[in-house]
């Protein structure tokens, strides 16, 4: 979802843009590695945040794929 909405702010706002495709690529990439730097910071157990870690990446391999 996250990658469609880069899109479409991208389309509207820079459309021409030379850097839109870097953007977009960018947009894709797994949001659960955040979420294991967020449960570092805060000493909560990595194993609580497994599931999200790989959900995001197998979305993240959709969402590449669809985009390449």
């Amino acid at each position: 979802v996250f990658p469609l909405t880069v899109w479409l702010a991208l389309e509207l706002i820079a459309p021409t843009s030379p850097q839109k495709d870097l953007f977009l690529l960018g947009s894709a990439g797994p949001a659960g590695i955040t979420a294991l730097n967020l449960a570092l910071y805060y000493n909560v157990r990595t194993e609580a945040i497994a599931q999200v870690i790989i959900y995001t990446s197998v979305l993240t391999l959709i969402s590449l794929a669809v985009l390449a």
